[in-house]
Formats: structure tokens, sequence, C-alpha cells
């Protein structure tokens, strides 16, 4: 029995690259290598290259697949991110609404209320005016007007110098007149002394 020769993978490489340029019988004499064997070698080769370009294709296929995923990925997550600070930014431009809402409806109660607060403070200031204990308290002073000359004349005095439809007075003591004016606007000057 013939012993088997083996062959390394720079011999193969060689005689199948004889074998491509020239023909498998012609690789056969020069080498000493059977027909067969060459065939079997460039078959295994062919399917081994094209296993090989089968991975490569695949592998770059892959690539493909997952740059196209990771960029998707990526920009749904950009996507996703600018939506949410979108979201963010709405919500915040609602509750800011809703605050300056209840800023702007404080502050109108409030003028409203410092507006009724005053004119309360005038209705009594007015209604106390009118009290008859205020006249009251005025009559109860004892009032006296003098002269530079001496002269004296009391409320009372005054009073009764000016006509009854009198609403408002004025004494100038210094002119020696009771100005007055009347419920109808009409008006008029008196002697005091």
């Amino acid at each position: 029995m013939a012993q088997k020769k083996t062959y390394t993978e720079e011999q193969k490489a060689e005689i199948l690259k004889k074998a491509s340029e020239s023909s498998i019988t012609e690789a056969s004499k020069e080498f000493g290598v059977d027909r067969k064997t060459i065939r079997s070698w460039k078959a295994s080769d062919s399917l081994a290259a094209d296993a090989i370009e089968a991975k490569k294709k695949t592998r770059a296929a892959g690539r493909k697949v997952r740059d196209a995923l990771t960029t998707a990925a990526e920009k749904a997550a950009g996507d996703v991110k600018e939506a949410a600070e979108k979201a963010v930014t709405v919500e915040q431009i609602e509750v800011g609404k809703v605050k300056a809402k209840q800023t702007r409806n404080a502050a109108e109660k409030k003028a409203v209320k410092d507006e009724k607060a005053a004119v309360k403070a005038a209705k009594k200031e007015t209604k106390a005016a009118q009290k008859p204990a205020a006249k009251l308290k005025t009559v109860k002073l004892n009032m006296v007007f003098q002269s530079p000359l001496g002269s004296e004349i009391t409320p009372e005095q005054v009073a009764l110098k000016v006509p009854k439809e009198a609403t408002d007075v004025y004494v100038k003591i210094d002119e020696n007149k009771i100005y007055w004016v009347g419920k109808n606007g009409e008006t008029g000057a008196v002697d005091i002394w």
C-alpha cells in the first residue's frame, strides 16, 4: 500500500495556482499529485472561498443592519429625548400660565378689596361728620373768635347772623365779614360787628 503524502497549505495553494493558470492535468504532472486530489482541493478551496465570501457578505450585511439599527435607535432616543424635553417645556409653560393667572387674580382681588376699603373708610368719615354727636361736640366746645381790637363773637352768634338757607359759612375776622353759601348756590356776606 502506498503511503499517503500530506501537503502544507502553502503547497496546496501553489498547486491550485498552477491549476488555475494552466490546467489541472498540467499541475498534476508537474507536482506529481493525482488529478482527483487537485479537483477536491479546488472544490474544497472553492467552497471555502464561497463560505468565506458568504461569511464576508453576511458580516457586511450584519454590520449594515447593526449600523442601521444603531442609527435608528440613536435617532429614536434623540426623538424621545426631544419629545420629553418639549413635553417638559410645554408642561412648564402650562404651569407658568396657571401661576400667572393666579397672580393676576390675586392682584385683582387685592385691588378690589383695597378699593372697597377706601370707599368704606370715606363713607365712614362722611357718616361720622354727619352724626349729631360730632356736631354736638363742636357745639359743646366754647368757641370764641376775637378780633385784633378785642371784639368777640361765638359760633351761635355767627349762626344767628346768616340766613336759615345757608349751608356753608366762612368767617374772616380781619375783614369783619361772614361769607355764606345757600342751598341753591346763592351767596352772600354779612358784617360781624
